[in-house]
């Protein structure tokens, strides 16, 4: 194996562990109500954004319960795979070649803009009344 390829190995290596690390402690903490961050959209406005619920929804999904993942935040179902194909890419593309790629040059802009339509119209319906069910719990 190539000296340069084993030390970027390495390097994501730690990365990876490090992030993984800092967000299950964060995770844990904001579960137990010792560290929350608050939405200041919902704050300021009173109606939820795109991304309420997303904590209280990967906590779900870390502890495998997935229903309870899609009810605090149905929008995950189209962030993780999307999210998961560019790190796949990405991580991929610096060990090898130690070049760092954008996420245009792997994900199309049209997936890109499916995603940003169904972020917005997924923050508009969940504060109508017939579709409060897509309210965090």
């Amino acid at each position: 194996m190539n000296l340069g390829i084993r030390k970027r190995t390495i390097r994501i290596f730690v990365l990876f562990l490090l992030l993984i690390s800092l967000c299950s402690f964060y995770l844990i903490l904001s579960h137990k109500h010792i560290i929350t961050v608050p939405c200041l959209f919902h704050k300021i406005t009173g109606f939820y954004c795109p991304g309420c619920g997303m904590t209280r929804a990967f906590y779900s999904l870390i502890m495998l319960d997935f229903m309870g993942s899609l009810k605090n935040n149905l929008l995950l179902v189209f962030i993780i795979p999307t999210t998961i194909y560019y790190l796949w890419h990405f991580f991929k593309n610096y060990i090898f070649t130690g070049n760092i790629i954008s996420i245009d040059d792997v994900i199309p802009n049209w997936v890109l803009l499916v995603e940003l339509i169904l972020a917005i119209s997924y923050g508009i319906l969940r504060n109508i009344e017939l579709f409060s069910w897509m309210q965090p719990i």
